[in-house]
């Protein structure tokens, strides 16, 4: 470990000087247990790297826009005035749900969203 660097201005007080130890795990469980967050589930313990980390971060943050409704869908992007038409090339309503569940072109097979949350090899395909 190496030593913190030497405080230059006195009137100055560095952050490493104001630390203390906490119990991060446990503060984080009780703000976890508090939270009215759906999927709150999912992290059983942020200590831990997740599922899916050593990912390329362009592949880990697609697969966080499935997970939070934002990625690029015919929805969102009629939301935010940047297409005509909120449709799929099926026809429906385009919603990131519809793209791994619903669509007959485009759904991931077995579980579905639910597959994303695993990030193994089949649902970055």
């Amino acid at each position: 470990m190496s030593a913190h660097p030497p405080v230059r201005l006195r009137s100055r007080k560095p952050l490493f000087l104001d630390l203390t130890a906490s119990d991060i795990k446990t503060r984080w469980q009780e703000v976890r247990d508090l939270s009215i967050v759906s999927n709150k589930a999912l992290v059983s313990d942020p200590t831990v790297w997740q599922l899916g980390f050593e990912l390329h971060r362009h592949t880990w943050s697609l697969l966080n826009r499935f997970h939070t409704n934002t990625g690029l869908c015919g929805a969102n992007l009629h939301k935010w005035c940047l297409t005509s038409s909120n449709k799929c090339q099926c026809g429906e309503r385009q919603t990131m749900i519809h793209i791994v569940e619903l669509c007959h072109r485009t759904k991931f097979t077995d579980k579905g969203l639910i597959l994303s949350h695993e990030a193994d090899d089949n649902a970055v395909k």
